[in-house]
């Protein structure tokens, strides 16, 4: 009678361990804690990157942040903003055409705005016609994020360094 307790005991401890596995194995992550009742998702990202080579990946996670806001039932808004020497990397000398399909691709999305500072462009010796042509160029990204970020317009601002 003892070793069917211990079995019995067994297979249950058993069963409740599978099943938790398998549930939280097959359950689907969300953002439902964080979105609670948001109808809008409004973000300025702050792109200011010292070498191209990650840009791509960063705009596809913001793609990836789209979508999943989308799915969610936000609708996203979102100011992509280059500033400092990530100017440089979205001109049509520098950006090649997998790059320049990306940001087409993300600027041809509703509520999806791209800016370039004009600071930067000076500084970075950039010229403003060789942005490019879905990137606003703005007078200065940091104006723009104290704007976008304020109380009125309420847009969480995200670091991308």
């Amino acid at each position: 009678m003892k070793n069917f307790i211990s079995m019995k005991t067994m297979l249950i401890a058993f069963s409740l361990a599978f099943t938790c596995l398998t549930t939280s194995a097959f359950a689907v992550p969300n953002d439902s804690v964080a979105l609670g009742d948001l109808t809008e998702g409004k973000i300025l990202f702050d792109i200011n990157l010292s070498a191209p080579e990650s840009l791509p990946l960063y705009l596809n996670v913001i793609k990836e942040t789209y979508d999943g806001l989308e799915a969610q039932g936000v609708t996203p808004d979102f100011v992509i903003a280059f500033r400092g020497a990530a100017v440089s990397f979205v001109t049509y000398e520098a950006a090649d055409a997998a790059l320049e399909t990306q940001i087409v691709t993300l600027a041809g999305l509703n509520g999806v705005r791209f800016e370039a500072c004009a600071v930067a462009t000076r500084l970075f010796g950039v010229d403003n016609g060789d942005i490019l042509a879905d990137i606003n160029v703005v007078g200065n990204t940091f104006i723009s994020a104290a704007g976008f970020g304020s109380s009125t317009k309420g847009y969480a601002t995200i670091p991308i360094m």
